[in-house]
């Protein structure tokens, strides 16, 4: 079961051909390195634009997004593993 948030997140990114690829992340201290981006995908929240990444570390799931308008990245929801 999937947990909903709306945490500020700093994330590292690198461009490959032009798309962004989230490559880690911190939350509430911790580092998480990504291992995958499994889904991409752009949703509208009033004039602003923001952009989905579904990721895993391995272990857990996390839907990371940005907004195009404010620069700003969340993590909206985390998915524990298993492992």
């Amino acid at each position: 079961m999937s947990t909903a948030l709306r945490e500020p997140v700093q994330v590292g990114v690198v461009f490959e051909r032009g798309v962004a690829r989230p490559v880690w992340f911190t939350r509430q201290g911790r580092r998480y390195e990504v291992c995958g981006v499994t889904m991409r995908w752009t949703t509208r929240e009033g004039r602003a634009t923001l952009l989905h990444f579904a990721l895993t570390d391995r272990t857990n799931t996390f839907e990371l997004a940005f907004n195009q308008e404010t620069l700003a990245w969340h993590l909206l929801a985390v998915e524990p593993g298993t492992a």
